[in-house]
């Protein structure tokens, strides 16, 4: 594999997840619901219906199944794809991420990986 490939750069371990996402647009002006994808310390991509342009700040609000308020956090999206059945996916860069507030996904019964 090339040393300048996008697995080499990467900080965190990127997990696959599946819960509700709304992404808030303009500070406020619109809200657009969607599906988390796969989630890491630095961002996460996200499925959903209608596109996002490409820079946009925006507020994610995560709806992390664990019974508890939703988890909001602020990014930037860094890149959108087209996806089957005229949906999108879109990646976000997280701006700051509190990771103990994070920690609540990577504890989830399903996203859990075996250490050894």
């Amino acid at each position: 594999m090339p040393a300048n490939s996008s697995d080499e750069r990467r900080e965190f371990e990127r997990i696959d997840v599946s819960f509700p996402v709304e992404i808030e647009t303009k500070k406020g002006a619109e809200r657009i619901k969607g599906e988390a994808r796969n989630i890491c310390g630095a961002g996460m991509a996200v499925v959903l219906k209608k596109n996002t342009p490409l820079k946009d700040d925006v507020r994610l609000i995560l709806q992390i199944p664990d019974n508890r308020q939703p988890y909001s956090i602020y990014g930037k999206v860094a890149w959108t794809q087209d996806a089957p059945e005229g949906q999108n996916v879109m990646g976000v860069g997280f701006h700051s991420v509190d990771l103990f507030r994070l920690w609540r996904i990577f504890r989830l019964p399903e996203v859990r990986k075996p250490m050894f």
